[in-house]
């Protein structure tokens, strides 16, 4: 690489829809100490590590990363895991991809499982959400403020879900 050493002014940001093998949404609130969004409904996500000494990043490997260091979940199905959009984040000054990833437990193995995640602290609580429910902007903390990443995760997996022919996951 010809830059091998610097820093990435713009890192990627990436954000997971976990969808569970029951149709609910992983939803978090962020932690009230947390740098970015204290308190807000957010989803899984963070930023992609530098790419290996082959150049080649990995993104569904990113998201999985993610994914287990903050619920611990690592059965995620890669065939049914995709990237539905990407998105400048004009708050964090970084683009965003969003991927919807599917996971083969249900969401009360999530719920208990998490408990154990390395970052689980960066979230105060842990939310499924039906499917539905998500897409039509309610969640059980319907006054808590919204990340950008969360509506516009949303807002794209609206729009995939009637942009797609067969919308079962």
């Amino acid at each position: 690489m010809e830059h091998a050493g610097t820093q990435r002014a713009d890192p990627l940001g990436l954000t997971a829809l976990v969808l569970t093998a029951d149709e609910q949404v992983i939803v978090t609130r962020r932690s009230l100490t947390a740098e970015q969004n204290p308190g807000a409904l957010y989803l899984i996500g963070g930023y992609a590590l530098p790419p290996q000494e082959d150049g080649e990043l990995d993104h569904l490997q990113e998201i999985a990363r993610e994914v287990e260091e903050e619920i611990a979940v690592t059965d995620l199905v890669a065939s049914r895991s995709f990237a539905i959009g990407l998105a400048y984040d004009r708050i964090f000054c970084h683009p965003e991809l969003f991927f919807l990833t599917v996971s083969r437990s249900d969401a009360e193995a999530i719920m208990t499982g998490a408990e154990h995640a390395p970052d689980r602290n960066e979230a105060s609580q842990l939310l499924a959400c039906p499917l539905a429910a998500f897409l039509a902007g309610h969640t059980s903390l319907g006054d808590v403020p919204q990340t950008w990443s969360f509506v516009t995760a949303r807002m794209l997996l609206a729009r995939h879900m009637l942009t797609t022919e067969n919308a079962a996951f």
